[in-house]
C-alpha cells in the first residue's frame, strides 16, 4: 500500500462530508481548496506532491453556497493555468454539472490533442461513484 495524495477543488459545501470520508477511509489523502484561487497557490507551492487534481470546472461562475466564490477564476481557467504554466504531470478528473455533449466533446478534443491526462466526472454523484473514478485514474491505496 503506498499513500496517495489528491488536492479538491470545489466551492460545493454538499461535496464536503461523506465524499471526503470515503477517500480518506479508502487512504487517500485529501486536501480541499475551497476556490480557484486557493488552488492555484496551492498547487504553486506543492503541486507536484499531488497525484490526482478533482477540479470544478464552473467554479466562480455563480454562488453556491456559504464559501462561494462569485468572482475570479473558473475551475475551467485554473486548468488552463495548470496545463500551461504550472506544467504540471497531474492527471485531472473535471468534476462537472456540464451535461451537454458539444461541450464535453469540446474539452476532449482541445486536451486530447495535447496528451493532457483528465476525466470527467457528472455532478450529482454519490461518494462510492467519485472512489470509483479515483481508483480508476490513479489506483487504490
Amino acid at each position: 500500500m503506498s499513500e496517495k495524495s489528491i488536492l479538491w477543488i470545489e466551492n460545493q459545501l454538499e461535496y464536503d462530508g461523506a465524499h471526503l470520508k470515503v477517500l480518506r477511509r479508502a487512504g487517500y489523502t485529501v486536501h480541499k481548496a475551497w476556490s480557484a484561487e486557493e488552488g492555484m497557490h496551492v498547487l504553486h507551492q506543492y503541486g507536484q506532491k499531488y497525484d490526482l487534481i478533482l477540479l470544478d470546472i464552473l467554479m466562480g461562475e455563480r454562488p453556491l453556497g456559504k464559501r462561494e466564490v462569485v468572482e475570479g477564476r473558473t475551475g475551467l481557467a485554473l486548468y488552463e493555468i495548470i496545463r500551461d504554466d504550472i506544467k504540471l504531470s497531474v492527471p485531472i478528473v473535471f468534476v462537472t454539472v456540464i451535461v451537454d455533449p458539444a461541450v464535453v466533446a469540446d474539452i476532449q478534443q482541445r486536451e486530447s490533442v495535447r496528451g493532457f491526462a483528465y476525466y470527467i466526472l457528472h455532478k450529482p454523484f454519490r461518494p462510492s461513484e467519485l472512489l470509483m473514478k479515483v481508483r480508476a485514474v490513479i489506483g487504490p491505496t
